[in-house]
């Protein structure tokens, strides 16, 4: 997507609009996102599939707006909604290291407002959810074949030890005993968690917001302290199981296959380095 058309067409749709510097984010894989003026944000879906999501997600977070704070408000929509814009959310992407600076205090904090959130989304009745448009996708069979797909790029980069392995983890992940479904964000990672001043300042892209295992949101906590996994878990009151945690920490390890996958084949080396890393530490645990 040429970079001088879609801001041509931002001028167009939104005249009322005036800014002097852009900046493209180039790390995701299914938007190309503009910065205008470290103010406005605007979304340009890449494919087919994301122009039919972006039309959900800006239902959503409209309906979300009732009673979520802290998410994109888009309030630049063209009249084919082919792309949109919000007021940027002040906050920097809350990585690892980010999150190791924070205070116990702090963490805490942010576990309830995490936990708040999750609670406040996976409680919007399913109904509900799908007049908005969202469904059910991305079944375990699905992925599965997915994985069975990429696997000649996965074991370029794992030895014989850690492909068995995965291909083990991709097993169990079949045949897991899931709950009733309900409406999750879906890619709750740290992208998509801003902080600011050691505090969470916002929660962005749900682009891939669908009908799934509400443990899939708490996937990416994983990556941080059990002891703050623990924390948000106690505080959500959404629906819980006893294999809840569980889950969760499995759909952590799947979904660096994922990474594993686009660190290859479009070149994301960080990406790439973190899921093999993450994969040799599961092996050990």
């Amino acid at each position: 997507m040429n970079k001088n058309k879609l801001i041509q067409k931002i001028r167009e749709e939104f005249p009322q609009i005036k800014f002097k510097t852009v900046k493209q984010i180039t790390c995701g894989l299914d938007h190309v996102v503009l910065i205008l003026d470290d103010k406005y944000v605007f979304r340009f879906p890449k494919n087919d599939y994301y122009k039919k999501k972006i039309k959900v997600e800006m239902r959503l977070l409209s309906e979300l707006q009732k009673k979520i704070n802290k998410i994109p408000n888009y309030k630049f929509v063209p009249k084919d909604q082919s792309f949109g814009g919000y007021l940027i959310i002040d906050g920097k992407p809350l990585s690892t290291k980010k999150f190791n600076e924070f205070t116990n205090q702090q963490k805490t904090q942010l576990a309830n407002e995490l936990a708040d959130f999750l609670t406040a989304l996976h409680k919007i009745p399913i109904s509900k959810a799908k007049k908005i448009g969202l469904k059910f996708e991305w079944s375990h069979q699905d992925e599965l074949k997915q994985y069975k797909e990429r696997r000649k790029h996965i074991k370029k980069v794992l030895n014989p030890e850690e492909l068995h392995f995965v291909d083990k983890l991709m097993d169990k992940y079949i045949s897991l005993k899931l709950p009733k479904n309900c409406l999750v964000h879906h890619d709750l990672s740290e992208d998509h968690i801003l902080a600011k001043n050691n505090k969470l300042s916002g929660i962005i892209d749900f682009g891939d917001s669908s009908l799934n295992d509400p443990a899939v949101d708490f996937a990416w906590f994983c990556e941080w302290e059990e002891d703050f996994v623990q924390k948000v878990y106690k505080r959500y009151s959404g629906r819980k199981d006893e294999e809840f945690l569980s889950r969760s920490q499995l759909y952590n390890i799947v979904m660096c296959l994922s990474w594993i996958y686009h660190g290859i084949v479009d070149k994301k080396k960080l990406w790439l380095n973190r899921a093999v890393k993450r994969i040799r530490k599961a092996m050990k645990e």
